[in-house]
């Protein structure tokens, strides 16, 4: 039912833990019922390879099921058939002891009890007469017993004749998905080459910063977050995004993204970190028709956008749900260095119930300064010894407790800790940190 309702995650959930309780309990009715359920779910949800995994698994239930009801019938058959056996066994035990026991008597009075003996002659030919006929009742009833056996033989037959059918088919329509997938799969891995091509240059980081790293980990083949940065007069921009979904929808996402970007700050009229994000938001509604109507999708992006001046270090911050955080140069090595956030504005560049326009934050930066912006694909991973999220808190405390390191080291400690810290578990979200030294 959860399943025809299209809530996917719960339905499967239960179907597994119908399987394990029914595995305990030996019921592989209900486990034949769970496979079924769980490929139709995964059919449905698109993930074709579990859904023909639990299909197999499904067949295969049902097989063995017929497998035990057959043998169980034959076991029954056989059961009865030494039942008989046995007692036509004691019947003639029976008859050859009455007919010994005759015989015996027989010796014992023939000259005085000729009429007995007669008598006993008699009474042993009825007896003989039954046996035949009880005989003859044992074989018609074998017969009847054989041509049932037969008949359930054939009908096991042209079952099995169906599995081999539904088989041949089933390994038909794999060989089917097969090469859609493929199909698929090639188109999605030339769509990453094209995200990756318009991906900026690191020359102009190169060119511009002191130290700096990116860790950019897709969760699919292609990423709906995204890094941008240009280079405008004395003003280094950088901007790091998420966008709504990942995958496929992601990335047409932050391809739109980087196309607006692109486009907007080419105008001499934007100066502000503030109005690219108005600005973008407004291009943003209009390509994607937005009209704030109930039920409308609320695609969009969080954005953490930068305005560096590369000469008086002077710096503008604007957020759109993704924050800027910065650890600033500390002249006394003996203190910890303290990780700051700069919060952005509690709304999406999307169709918003609130549509105001957004704060630009303008800092004063020193040389040394390290300036981090991530989307919240670290944060929101699952895994460590009890499967719970990473967490921001954790994350910030990781990013201030390495700043002293060189970028290339920082961000291989994110790389490893994330790695280390998922385990077996799933990638949830794609994941972008970007790292600045000033």
């Amino acid at each position: 039912m959860l399943i025809d309702w299209g809530r996917y995650p719960e339905g499967i959930d239960y179907a597994q833990r119908c399987i394990s309780m029914a595995k305990e309990a030996g019921a592989l009715q209900s486990i034949k019922y769970a496979n079924s359920h769980l490929s139709d779910a995964y059919e449905k949800m698109g993930n074709y390879k579990l859904a023909l995994h639990y299909k197999n698994e499904f067949l295969f239930i049902k097989d063995s099921i017929l497998k035990l009801e057959k043998n169980k019938l034959i076991t029954d058959m056989d059961a009865k058939y030494q039942s008989e056996k046995k007692q036509k066994q004691i019947e003639r035990q029976n008859s050859e002891l009455i007919i010994k026991k005759a015989e015996i008597k027989q010796q014992s009075i023939l000259r005085n009890a000729f009429v007995i003996g007669f008598m006993l002659m008699l009474i042993l030919a009825v007896v003989i007469y039954r046996s035949y006929i009880q005989k003859k009742k044992s074989n018609i009833l074998l017969a009847e017993q054989k041509h049932e056996i037969e008949e359930k033989n054939d009908e096991l037959n042209q079952q099995n004749e169906e599995i081999r059918t539904q088989r041949d088919e089933i390994e038909l329509q794999k060989h089917i998905i097969e090469e859609k997938n493929q199909e698929v799969m090639d188109s999605i891995h030339y769509a990453r080459r094209i995200q990756r091509a318009i991906l900026p240059n690191e020359d102009i980081l190169k060119q511009n910063v002191t130290d700096y790293f990116i860790l950019y980990k897709p969760k699919d083949i292609v990423s709906g977050d995204f890094y941008w940065y240009a280079k405008r007069g004395d003003h280094l921009l950088l901007t790091v995004a998420d966008c709504t979904g990942h995958g496929v929808p992601g990335a047409f996402m932050s391809m739109l993204g980087m196309s607006f970007l692109n486009e907007i700050v080419a105008r001499k009229d934007i100066t502000k970190s503030s109005q690219v994000l108005d600005e973008l938001r407004d291009m943003v509604i209009r390509s994607l028709q937005q009209r704030g109507i109930e039920g409308e999708q609320k695609d969009g992006m969080d954005i953490a956008f930068i305005a560096l001046n590369t000469k008086t270090l002077e710096l503008q911050f604007a957020g759109a749900n993704n924050p800027l955080y910065i650890v600033k140069t500390r002249h006394d090595a003996s203190l910890q260095p303290v990780l700051d956030e700069i919060r952005p504005d509690k709304m999406p560049v999307a169709i918003h119930t609130e549509m105001m326009r957004f704060t630009n934050h303008e800092i004063q930066l020193q040389k040394g300064d390290i300036l981090f912006l991530y989307s919240d694909g670290y944060e929101d991973q699952f895994g460590g010894p009890n499967g719970k999220k990473f967490y921001s808190k954790k994350l910030n405390q990781l990013l201030s407790d390495n700043s002293n390191k060189p970028m290339d080291q920082q961000k291989d400690v994110l790389d490893t800790t994330f790695e280390t810290w998922k385990g077996d578990y799933e990638q949830v979200d794609d994941v972008l940190i970007a790292g600045i030294k000033i």
